[in-house]
């Protein structure tokens, strides 16, 4: 459970919470933690469009806008990094913006 992760938080460690997270479970998630909150939040397939088709997946902008809404609500609006990224990390930052 991600519950569980409240445990090695609470010891010092850096968990970046994952496993099935999507919009809709992200924010009860982090409220299972109660004042620790994880390093950071994994989101893949729980922001994919839902349904068929023949190609490859495709992030849905709304499920994604959907996914950050509840993780920011946590905490009233968590900071983003000091730190602007650089390098691929920047490049793929351009991408999604």
């Amino acid at each position: 459970a991600w519950s569980d992760a409240g445990e090695l938080i609470g010891q010092g460690y850096d968990v970046l919470l994952s496993g099935g997270l999507d919009p809709e479970n992200v924010g009860p998630a982090l409220d299972e933690l109660g004042d620790l909150l994880p390093w950071g939040v994994d989101v893949a397939s729980g922001v994919e469009a839902k349904g068929g088709g023949d190609g490859p997946p495709r992030t849905d902008p709304e499920r994604l806008a959907r996914f950050v809404a509840a993780v920011r609500a946590v905490d009233g609006g968590l900071s983003v990094p000091a730190t602007p990224p650089t390098g691929r990390d920047a490049r793929r930052a351009d991408k999604l913006s």
